[in-house]
């Protein structure tokens, strides 16, 4: 009796010594890895302020030339891209809207013809001032710079190479110490730059460089000097735990699945957040852009208003799916989805949703095809809203990465009944899934062309969700390889 009260004190007291000991080391752990995070952050942070400083620099040289050469001396400039002029009756002059144009000048008024409205000089001023004036513009997801300064009745400026200018800055830049990756990413976090090389699992901090480059941010990365410590951790606790109860040690394993579970679902929560918030921005900049446009009065005449209130109609419409398939993923994830059988007339359901689709469809300049079934009157019991959102997100997901080669971009979306079965198919004629790429392409948050240079915005969820929803409707999602790419919904013909 006594040794076994001796046994039971020691494991007892062993094992507090072990979640003690756990304790300190971890909390040791956590304010040095803290600390480390805060001084990469110091380090990014000051990266930012030079690369800003340097741009502030060449802004400021370029400001003083504007100031002093002509129109025919600044195009001669390596910084510029386009040099232009407005006049307040006449309106662009340079280039000349009305003379035969080049590629890059009709580019380059495609991309500015909005911008050129805010030149115009309110009644009772004279406009006359020599202040040089900075003006960012983003156009197809690429960022653009123009300088302008009013001289009388004219404005004359001119547009910025780009890449000159990153040219001028970036190699400048370089690493705190050779331990460290510098990388620098565009507002659509595409790899612009990137020094010192890979160096396995990183710690990573990053910031936004300034107002120069809106949405441009520095990451800072370096290899994980903390790993040596936690393998320590678990070998001085696992030590401990030996020598007394086994049952310590299958404790101590369940905890540290519980972290990595708690470490994975915050990765990919972060990860998560950081697509969509990419993803909302572009339609809250697009309606924010022509909100400001009509509220400034600057639309010429009423069919340019209604087409103002056009696009942020379409842009409200995008954020409203955006945002409905974000809160479809949470409730397919907690097993919160409720659905509403009725009869839904197929026909003139795929017609409808075709109707939907014509503002993206015109968007990717693409033809969508409809294959739809003999008998007009056909029908089945689902859920509609479940339906519609399968079928767009299908749809959504053809348009934006099933372009074949040729350029000849179509889509084809069908419906035929296979026995007591609805089957709703969308083909596009892109490349296709390579084999190993099926099984994950249904993941939450998986997308194939993943690079940081991809210009196809997404967040990973559109095929998850409709996987998701066509289960809960009783029926599946698969993949069928051919030409292109097919996705094809299978459904009970009554969702019981």
């Amino acid at each position: 009796m006594s040794a076994r009260l001796i046994f039971t004190v020691s494991a007892i007291a062993t094992m507090l010594l072990a979640v003690v000991s756990g304790y300190g080391l971890v909390r040791m752990r956590q304010r040095s890895l803290s600390d480390h995070q805060m001084g990469l952050r110091l380090q990014a942070e000051a990266l930012s302020r030079q690369i800003e400083g340097q741009l502030q620099s060449i802004r400021n040289q370029l400001s003083l030339e504007l100031n002093q050469f002509s129109q025919n001396d600044l195009a001669l400039l390596p910084l510029v891209r386009n040099v232009f002029a407005w006049h307040d009756d006449r309106g662009l002059v340079l280039p000349n809207p009305n003379s035969v144009l080049s590629g890059e000048e009709s580019a380059f008024i495609s991309r500015f013809e909005s911008l050129f409205g805010r030149f115009v000089v309110p009644k009772g001023e004279d406009g006359i001032g020599d202040e040089v004036n900075w003006t960012t513009w983003f156009w197809g997801d690429q960022l653009h710079m123009v300088a302008w300064q009013r001289r009388g009745p004219q404005v004359i400026g001119v547009e910025v190479e780009m890449s000159m200018l990153l040219s001028m800055v970036l190699p400048q830049i370089k690493p705190p110490t050779n331990a460290v990756q510098v990388r620098i990413l565009d507002d659509q976090l595409r790899l612009v730059a990137v020094y010192g090389a890979e160096r396995g699992e990183h710690n990573k901090v990053s910031t936004m460089i300034g107002s120069t480059l809106p949405h441009w941010s520095v990451e800072i990365a370096e290899p994980n000097k903390f790993t040596g410590l936690s393998v320590w951790l678990q070998v001085a606790v696992g030590s401990l735990l030996i020598l007394t109860l086994g049952s310590i040690l299958t404790s101590a394993w369940l905890l540290s699945q519980r972290v990595r579970r708690a470490q994975l679902d915050a990765a990919r929560k972060s990860n998560f957040v950081s697509n969509v918030s990419h993803e909302l921005k572009t339609p809250l900049t697009s309606i924010r852009m022509y909100a400001e446009l009509m509220a400034e009065g600057r639309a010429k005449n009423t069919e340019q208003m209604r087409g103002y209130a056009t696009i942020i109609g379409e842009e409200a419409q995008r954020l409203s799916r955006l945002v409905h398939n974000v809160l479809s993923l949470g409730r397919l994830e907690r097993g919160d989805v409720r659905t509403r059988c009725e009869p839904v007339s197929l026909n003139p359901f795929l017609r409808k949703v075709h109707q939907l689709a014509s503002p993206l469809l015109d968007e990717w300049s693409c033809e969508l095809k409809l294959e739809l079934l003999e008998d007009e009157n056909a029908q089945f019991v689902t859920d509609a809203d479940a339906l519609e959102q399968i079928v767009w997100n299908l749809i959504d997901n053809a348009i934006k990465y099933g372009k074949p080669a040729d350029g000849d971009h179509k889509v084809v979306l069908s419906v035929r009944k296979q026995g007591t079965c609805v089957e709703i198919s969308v083909k596009d004629r892109g490349i296709g899934l390579a084999p190993d790429k099926v099984a994950k392409v249904f993941d939450p948050f998986y997308r194939v062309d993943d690079r940081l240079d991809s210009r196809v915005a997404g967040s990973g969820i559109g095929l998850t969700i409709a996987r998701g929803l066509a289960q809960r409707l009783g029926g599946h999602l698969t993949y069928r390889a051919g030409e292109g790419a097919e996705f094809v919904c299978i459904l009970p013909e009554e969702l019981s």
